[in-house]
């Protein structure tokens, strides 16, 4: 159950972040845009941070997703960071140019969508990470063939009193089927993006 609730987690995770990237697209519109070709303004660099934060959550949310590199390139570091210097510019702005700003609502919603993506990614990794270590499932499959090896030794009488060899079969048969599907479901589950349990 807790690779499970692991997984839904994660989904509920990516489904509010996908909600305040929507909110926060909204809210770009709304930042003063430049009439100059010379640079970039506010807005346009807010959906540029906004478009490769969505490319990096597609990223991370893909099959071949390799957690090591998410330790490696440090999980809190996101275009989000990047966002909030320019929201920080938007709102030291002297002044003169104050008819140019957003209104005072749109900031702090800004900011709070911010304060909220981080968060949810911040959960969302950290749901990711949280893994059984590889030595639970080696002691499972240690389990699971001892099982088997005591059914082999036990079975391996001139003599059952209970069982012939037609039902001592059928019960190897299940036997292997149920730890066979044991750990396909462990595997699966282990497994966020792929498998029969995927996201």
């Amino acid at each position: 159950t807790t690779l499970r609730q692991r997984q839904l987690d994660i989904r509920t995770c990516l489904n509010k972040e996908a909600s305040e990237i929507r909110i926060l697209q909204a809210t770009v519109d709304c930042y003063p845009s430049s009439t100059t070709t010379e640079e970039l303004d506010f807005q346009d660099k807010c959906r540029a941070y906004l478009i490769q934060y969505t490319a990096r959550l597609i990223t991370e949310s893909q099959p071949e997703a390799v957690l090591s590199n998410l330790k490696n390139k440090g999980f809190m570091e996101s275009e989000m960071n990047g966002f909030i210097v320019q929201l920080n510019e938007m709102a030291t702005q002297p002044p003169s140019t104050a008819k140019s700003l957003p209104n005072p609502i749109i900031l702090s919603e800004s900011f709070g969508v911010i304060s909220r993506l981080n968060s949810y990614r911040a959960e969302r990794i950290s749901a990711l990470q949280s893994t059984f270590p590889a030595l639970h499932f080696w002691i499972v499959f240690a389990l699971g063939g001892s099982i088997c090896l005591v059914f082999l030794m036990e079975t391996d009488q001139k003599i059952l009193i209970f069982l012939n060899a037609v039902q001592l079969r059928l019960l190897w048969s299940i036997l292997i089927g149920t730890l066979t599907s044991l750990g396909t479901v462990c595997y699966d589950l282990s497994q966020p993006f792929r498998g029969s349990y995927q996201i």
